[in-house]
């Protein structure tokens, strides 16, 4: 045979060969990368618009969305003609379809994109009269008709053409044979040029099957003169055909499978003659019913192509497939006539694979391997030797041998999780237009990296299980020849709904969408696939098409063809011998159809005629030398347009815009040169359109006009030095966003992370304390007077002191102790008698100080009791009134104490004893102690016992977040009755502090910790007003700060006032305690008052306290409170209201100070200054860390008296050392929640010890044993457990040994102390001292930051908040003048400081903008949407900037709609922050976070677009978007309201299975404009948030009060919520159509899977549909 080499300019060859081996000499791949000529195409869909608004067009598109695209545009760029002409003058734009079934459909198309008026000719029109009557009344300014209808209406004057501004023909096609087309183009003949309606045809049918050349153009032809329009483009391929690289045709003929065995033959025979038994069949059955034989058909045609496709191994696979397939049908079958069919066709592949085994096995030489290409056709063996044109040199080889070899068999399906991870990631981030595809990062190694040398092919096969069996033969081949081994392949089979192998699984449908992504990841070098990857389907470009099978038609051949894009491609034919006639024919018609169909493409390029000499063309013009330094880059005029195309890339865009550069060309005729103009995308700074030099070709002169736009583009900043686009890594070296960047230590989290604890130094108006009496509050007064005391008296002062923390409160541990001097709090707290002239007559009481003093260290151990057996007990009452009492005869080392609560004079010691066993309390006296009474006339006494509950900050039947705690089974089945105890006062140890007192020194620890806390406030207030000038340094003397409270109302406390009524009142009494020089004053407040304490609404509002005098302490220390403190209140509604302040803040200056950054910058740059790293390292600048209230106050535990101090020589046994830390206490990686749930790093929970009851089974619960194994719900608080008392201790044990642990995690995220433990050894440490230090994570810094901004906010107001902004360092206002400071007399500090300054309008001032601005106005009809809205816009350019997308190239006078997005999310999102802050102050913070959560989100913005038709004033030139708006619309319209987060959207179950579904998309673009319109109105009123509040209130007004009643949550959260342990989310996947898909696997449920655009919408929709299952 023949050798030919084709030479490198060939584009296309016809050969037939032996040796293919010697194909690609001289055409070979080449490293060189090819000249970019052209700018990046725009989608095809967008150039057919733009025609059809030039000229009469006629376009064939093949889906029914892209023609309603192009319609719908077409009508809305025509409509201001429609919206000017008025009365007799008005104007119609006509939509003719061939079905009244059709007028229905097109007109819903028409009403959901534009906001015209839209009519319709229907029966109910009746007569052409009845139908003028109507088309009058209605105002139409749309009508859709059929071509029938319109003829008429024509016919009789109904209808004029000079009343119609455009005609849209849908099936346009059929124009050239019926008569309603033609008659009506016949009145065009009677009506003046200049009169006539614009047309647009529209046509699916033009190419469809095989039609001659010749009658296509004719056809066409005959279509351009009726229709008096040209014909467009189109298929989508015409566009890479146009702009992509021309890729090496080459057509080779194969010969046939050649044997000298007859058997082959005889198999081809047997096969024939079963499939014509099979038709047969067909042709003498006249049932209706479904075909029996269409499986066994396709077996057997299956069968006979893998025969003559690869050859007598290709027949054996394929039987081996075919077997199993057919046998799972029979399987399946009901019918037996079915049954005996497949049965039948088993038996012939039997058959067939029998004796084709046989044969095979002769042919071969002994030894010879199988794998022979004795058995294969001609055609299989010139394809293995084409692959091996594509072997890798040197270490290419080597590694893609590696990655061969380790693939094996299977390296096509399974993939590593790893590799998921990484493939998804990389997947969702590859563009949908791959022109991009090819550029890399500097540095970029491994498989990213590829070069021209490694392959990257597809081979296209016919029949569904060809590409399978392709692959599985070419691994086999590997085997026994090694030139094969660099190949790594893969395989997609075709699949239907019916027929063999039709239905694919969803296992099947994973492994193909893993098989192509490996493919894109360029794992797998080479992909057998069947027409499903000609269109649609994402792909990389590639340098080797090969068509296994002829394509068929035109739309097969042009469309794998354009799969070849790589430079230096092939694109390869293989066609049998036998059909080289027939083929030759038809790759005629395809190259003379193409021809055809590019001739009518107005806006092609022309070929540029072979390769251009790229040092040549760089000499036409210098080169652009951004810097003058040696050695540094340089664009020439060949690479401008590559830069131009980058530079596009980089501008922000969502998934359906692709933004390119719009250019036009001018040509000279007398001199023959070319001058191009080109504008970049509108979201570009630089919007003014550049024109370049005259050049002699169209060519060079798009390079030179890129060239030329470089160089501004450099002037603007938008390109650096180095030549590329600058992108967000300027803004990083922006001064004021620089910040000393902490060093990430490998083990410890993030800084700014909830990840990373650090520990830190605590920092050393009225309020209530609440005891079991109620609420007390507590104030402090001032003592003016001196007191001065002795040596002797101080140290009394001190053993007072002393006994009341150590003794009374038993507050000592054995890490601490008294000593005065190193304390951090060193004052000492002393009784004080008030004489009847108020404070003037304050005295300390000594006489009482001394008796306690002398009681210090010995108050539960007096030094000797009475002895009754001697000398009878008399009983005095005066000396039981108001007592604290505890019983001798039990708890000797730590005993119980109780309060007297009344003297039973009716109940002697002699009354009977209410259980059987004993028949008086002598009798039980005597018998279980061996105690004689010895005065049988004394009362028993009524007693309390004592709470050991120190911390009185909240209600005790009230956790932290003010809900009523539950009570006890048990205890709420006791009566009154059964909890009283009784005690004998002969066997009583009587306290010398009286109970009255007793109360109030139990007081004392919350009342210290309060005080404390204000007192810190205070500081930070007062340094907020010095250095920030928030409020006055000097407050007015005994200024009246409003008292501090919770906010808590409306509490269910049913059944427990009647505890807290009748007690004593003992503690009405005034008891007076000096704190250096103040005095601490209790007054009884009533215990009903204790539960309905107003709310802190007013003073939040500042009403209580005048904003000139700043925050109040009681609002600081709200802002410096952490959820973890389990106190009344905390920061997180205040840090809820101070984080949307903080973004709109920062929003509005960085809008307003860079008006020409793009909205990806700012965006940037807000993420940066808004960050939880950027405020925690603020907020660690300023020192809040140590003002900050983190931890529960345990008095027992964490809390340090005044005077006390932590041991030095003695080790800490509950702290580590500081050397230790790192070693013992790595840092968690895992994220955690920094939610009140939540536990400090510092706390433990170890088994408590267990106590043994006190009780004897004969006992009634009635008498005085103390029971301390029954659970006290006295309060939530830890410390109000009776487990301070050790009176479980054994002989032996000392009272300094102590066990701590976590108290209930639901309600208190503290330690509590629990009991004895018998050594230190087993006891967890602590990093930190948890008296003097306290942890907390970086990001409870910043949400510090966030609450006292909102403290500043709603005390201060608006101005306040920016300078606090400004004073912790973030800028937020721009420096005043000098000249504007030095006039001021007060010299503030605020008057640094000075006022934004609004930019100027966007529209552009150039001087047809007012002209174009209006003539774009008029295209959506801007009246009609500020009566929607109700506002009037001043500047209607702000206006057109909210309603442009960045796809609408047409407009040229503003900006798209991204800056002003970005504005107004950020207003939209403080207004209703501040809103719900104000107006629902009944909700919790996390109910108020998540009511904003479900106020603030893309779902409910867009929603309310489609509500109030923002979507029909959107101007936007997308075909995907269109779709996604339309459906969204649709299905908006459908379900008649407002969707949000936690709504049910449409649910399109994919592949017939309730485990894997698709939501509605819900358009990002239409929330975007919804909150752009917020910006546009912001700044049209002079940057009033009131004015943006005003229009947007009633349009959310219904939603608000909606979601504030039944608060809605997300699908994600939900499900989590409902399975917080089974439910987990997997990793992203990529399907096949470019979607991604997420899996949430639900343990012993089921796995659920979602499939969207991107992973938030995928991982919602995967939630939704475990949530569907798991209701029913």
């Amino acid at each position: 045979m023949k050798r030919v080499t084709v030479p490198r300019c060939s584009s296309s060859a016809v050969v037939r060969m032996d040796k293919p081996h010697r194909l690609l000499e001289g055409v070979g791949p080449s490293i060189a990368a090819p000249l970019q000529v052209n700018f990046t195409p725009r989608q095809y869909q967008l150039e057919l618009l733009e025609a059809s608004l030039k000229r009469n067009s006629i376009i064939c598109l093949q889906t029914g969305s892209a023609k309603d695209f192009i319609a719908v545009m077409l009508i809305k760029e025509l409509s201001s003609q429609l919206r000017k002409a008025t009365g007799g003058n008005r104007l119609v734009t006509l939509f003719t379809v061939n079905s009244e079934l059709l007028v229905l459909q097109q007109v819903e198309v028409i009403r959901i994109h534009t906001n015209l008026n839209v009519g319709q000719f229907t029966e109910e029109c009746g007569s052409p009269d009845g139908f003028q009557s109507s088309l009058n009344r209605s105002s139409c300014q749309v009508l859709v008709l059929t071509s029938e209808q319109l003829f008429q209406s024509l016919s009789s004057g109904i209808l004029q053409l000079s009343s119609i501004n455009a005609i849209i023909f849908d099936d346009c096609h059929r124009a050239c044979e019926e008569r309603p087309y033609q008659g009506i183009m016949e009145f065009f003949d009677s009506c003046p040029t200049g009169g006539q309606p614009h047309i647009l045809g529209l046509t699916s049918s033009l190419l469809v099957g095989k039609f001659l050349p010749s009658n296509l153009e004719k056809m066409l032809n005959d279509l351009e003169c009726t229709l008096k329009g040209s014909i467009e483009t189109a298929i989508n391929v015409q566009s890479v055909s146009r702009y992509g690289t021309k890729p090496n045709e080459i057509v080779i003929e194969c010969g046939p499978y050649e044997s000298s065995s007859p058997c082959w033959g005889e198999l081809l025979v047997i096969l024939k003659e079963t499939l014509g038994n099979l038709e047969k069949y067909i042709s003498n059955s006249s049932s209706g019913r479904d075909d029996p034989t269409e499986l066994p058909r396709q077996a057997i045609q299956e069968a006979i192509r893998a025969f003559m496709g690869i050859g007598p191994l290709g027949l054996k696979l394929m039987v081996q497939l075919l077997l199993s397939e057919i046998e799972k049908q029979e399987k399946h079958s009901t019918s037996s006539f079915n049954k005996l069919l497949c049965t039948y066709v088993c038996s012939q592949l039997r058959y067939a694979r029998k004796r084709c085994t046989i044969e095979c096995a002769s042919l071969l030489d002994e030894g010879e391997s199988i794998w022979s290409p004795k058995l294969v056709t001609p055609k299989f063996r010139i394809l293995l030797d084409i692959l091996q044109l594509f072997k890798p040199q040197g270490d290419h080889e080597a590694d893609s041998t590696k990655c061969n070899t380790e693939e094996g068999n299977d390296a096509n399906i399974g993939t590593t999780a790893a590799d998921n991870n990484v493939c998804d990631e990389e997947a969702d981030d590859m563009p949908e237009d791959d022109d991009n595809e090819e550029e890399e990062e500097p540095g970029v190694t491994g498989r990213a990296r590829r070069n021209s040398f490694t392959l990257c092919g597809i081979v296209f096969v016919e029949g569904r299980f060809m590409p399978y069996l392709l692959d599985t033969l070419l691994r086999k081949f590997q085997k026994v020849n090694q030139g094969l081994s660099f190949v790594s392949s893969c395989s997609i089979r075709g699949h239907g709904l019916t027929g063999l192998g039709g239905k694919q699984t969803p296992a099947q449908a994973r492994r193909q969408e893993q098989m192509l992504r490996r493919f894109r990841r360029h794992e797998t070098q080479l992909l057998f696939a069947t027409s499903v990857l000609e269109e649609g389907v994402d792909v990389p470009r590639c340098n080797l098409v090969v068509r296994f099978d002829p394509p068929a038609q035109y739309p097969s051949y042009i469309q794998s063809k354009g799969r070849a894009r790589a430079h230096s491609s092939f694109f390869i034919l293989l066609v049998d011998e036998a059909k080289r006639v027939g083929f030759a024919k038809d790759l005629e018609d395809y190259r003379e159809i193409d021809n055809i169909l590019q001739s009518k493409c107005h806006f092609r390029e022309a070929d540029s005629g072979g390769q251009l000499d790229i040092d040549e063309l760089d000499g036409l013009l210098p080169p652009f030398l951004p810097s003058k330094a040696e050695g540094s880059p340089k664009l020439t005029l060949t690479g401008a347009i590559s830069l131009v195309n980058r530079y596009c890339s980089k501008l922000p865009s969502d998934s359906f815009t692709h933004l390119t550069p719009t250019w036009s060309i001018t040509h000279s005729t007398d001199t023959d040169l070319y001058q191009c103009t080109l504008r970049l995308p509108i979201n570009s700074p630089l919007r003014d359109p550049v024109v370049g030099p005259v050049m002699p070709s169209k060519k060079t002169a798009k390079m030179a006009a890129a060239l030329e736009i470089c160089k501004h583009l450099h002037s603007a900043g938008e390109i650096n030095a180095e030549l590329l686009p600058v992108g967000k890594e300027m803004i990083l070296e922006h001064k004021e966003l620089k910040a000393d960047l902490e060093e990430i230590i490998e083990g410890e989290g993030r800084p700014g992370t909830i990840q990373r604890r650090q520990y830190y130094q605590k920092a050393v108006p009225s309020f209530p304390v609440y005891t079991r009496d109620g609420e007390l509050s507590a104030s402090i007064d001032l003592v003016s007077s001196i007191v001065t005391l002795t040596s002797v008296e101080l140290e009394l002062a001190k053993e007072f002191h002393q006994c009341v923390f150590s003794d009374v409160l038993r507050l000592q541990k054995p890490n601490i102790s008294f000593t005065q001097q190193a304390g951090l709090a060193s004052y000492v707290v002393i009784p004080l008698n008030k004489g009847q002239s108020g404070q003037d007559g304050l005295t300390i009481d000594w006489s009482f100080l001394k008796e306690v003093s002398q009681c210090s260290k010995s108050l539960d151990h007096p030094p000797a009791l009475p002895n009754y057996t001697v000398e009878e007990f008399s009983f005095d009452t005066d000396q039981y009134e108001d007592a604290v009492v505890t019983p001798i005869y039990r708890n000797i080392d730590q005993p119980q104490r109780y309060f007297v609560a009344e003297i039973l004079h009716d109940t002697l010691v002699t009354s009977p004893f209410p259980s059987e066993k004993y028949e008086k309390y002598i009798d039980y006296f005597f018998e279980r102690y061996e105690i004689e009474i010895s005065n049988f006339r004394q009362p028993l006494l009524d007693v309390d016992c004592m709470s050991s509950r120190l911390n009185l900050l909240t209600p005790r039947y009230l956790n932290h977040k003010g809900k009523a705690l539950p009570i006890g089974s048990k205890q709420a089945k006791k009566s009154n009755a059964q909890k009283r105890q009784f005690l004998v006062p002969e066997l009583c140890y009587i306290y010398p502090i009286p109970a009255s007192m007793w109360r109030k020194a139990i007081c004392l620890p919350s009342i210290l910790y309060r005080l404390n806390s204000l007192l810190l406030a205070e500081e930070l207030r007062v340094i907020l007003a010095r250095e920030a000038t928030i409020g006055s340094v000097e407050l007015p003397e005994r200024y009246p700060y409003s008292p501090l409270s919770f906010g808590w109302q409306g509490l269910e406390t049913l059944g427990r006032s009647q505890e807290v009524t009748g007690q004593s009142d003992a503690i009405a009494d005034t008891c007076n305690h000096s704190n250096g020089d103040s005095v601490i004053n209790l007054d009884d407040a009533p215990g009903s008052e204790a539960y309905s304490s107003p709310m802190l609404s007013d003073s939040l509002h500042g009403s209580l306290v005048n904003k000139d005098y700043g925050p109040s302490p009681s609002m600081v220390l709200q802002a410096l409170t952490m959820t973890n403190a389990s106190d009344g209140f905390n920061l997180e509604r205040l840090e809820m209201l101070g984080d949307s302040f903080l973004k709109q803040a920062v929003t509005v200056y960085l809008f307003c100070r860079y008006p020409s950054l793009h909205e990806g910058k700012l965006s940037f740059m807000r993420s940066k200054q808004v960050s939880n790293y950027n405020l925690y390292r603020l907020g660690r600048r300023r020192n809040l860390a140590p003002w900050m209230q983190v931890c529960l106050f345990d008095p027992a535990i964490n809390w340090l008296p005044p005077g006390y101090a932590i041991k030095e020589t003695q080790h800490n046994p509950f702290c580590v050392p500081p050397e230790q830390i790192e070693e013992e206490y790595p840092s968690d990686e895992e994220g955690v929640d920094d939610g009140e749930n939540e536990f400090d790093i510092g706390t433990w929970q170890p088994s408590p010890t267990d106590r043994g009851p006190l009780d004897d089974p004969h006992l009634p619960p009635t008498i005085d044993m103390f029971q301390p194994q029954e659970i006290d719900y006295d309060s939530d608080m830890s410390d109000d457990n009776d487990i301070y008392d050790l009176g479980g201790l054994e002989a032996g044990q000392s009272k300094s040994q102590w066990s701590f642990a976590v108290d209930d995690p639901e309600d208190v995220p503290g330690l509590s102390f629990i009991g004895p433990r018998s050594s230190h050894a087993d006891l967890p440490k602590l990093p930190y001292e948890i008296h003097t230090q306290q942890s907390l994570s970086d990001k409870s810094i910043a949400d510090c930051v966030e609450a006292l901004l909102g403290s500043c906010l709603v005390s201060c107001g608006f101005r306040s908040g920016l300078l606090f902004l400004c004073w912790v360092g973030l800028k937020v206002l721009p420096e005043a003048d000098e000249a504007e400071t030095g006039d001021r007399a007060d010299g503030r500090e605020s008057m640094r400081y000075g006022f934004l300054t609004q930019p100027p309008s966007p529209l552009l001032g150039a001087p047809e903008s007012e002209i174009q601005l209006n003539q774009l106005l008029d295209k959506f009809g801007h009246e009609r949407f500020e009566a929607i809205i109700g506002y009037s816009f001043r500047d209607k350019s702000y206006l057109l900037q909210a309603l442009t997308h960045a796809s609408y190239h047409m407009n040229h006078v503003t900006d798209c709609y991204q800056r002003l997005e970005f504005l107004g999310d950020a207003l939209l999102d403080y207004l209703i922050t501040k809103h719900l802050y104000d107006n629902y102050r009944n909700l919790s913070p996390g109910a108020l976070t998540d009511l904003r959560s479900a106020l603030v989100n893309n779902t409910i913005f867009a929603s309310l677009a489609v509500k109030y038709h923002f979507h029909q004033f959107f101007l936007y030139l997308s075909p995907d978007l269109f779709k996604v708006i339309g459906n969204f619309v649709s299905y908006v319209k459908e379900k008649k309201e407002a969707l949000g987060m936690e709504s049910e959207l449409k649910l399109v179950g994919i592949a017939d299975t309730d485990e894997e579904q698709e939501d509605i998309e819900v358009p990002k673009a239409l929330g975007d404009i919804f909150e752009s319109i917020a910006g546009a109105v912001y700044l049209d009123s002079d940057m009033s948030m009131e004015a943006v509040w005003d229009v947007y209130y009633p349009m959310m007004r219904q939603q608000i009060e909606q979601y504030a009643a039944n608060l809605p949550i997300s699908p994600v959260r939900e499900l989590l919520e409902m399975e917080p342990e089974t439910a987990k989310f997997g990793p992203p996947e990529r399907t096949m159509d470019g979607k991604t898909r997420v899996t949430v696997n639900v343990v012993g449920k089921g796995q659920f899977k979602g499939v969207g655009r991107n992973y938030r919408i995928a991982k919602a929709t995967a939630a939704r549909c475990a949530l569907r299952h798991l209701r029913k």
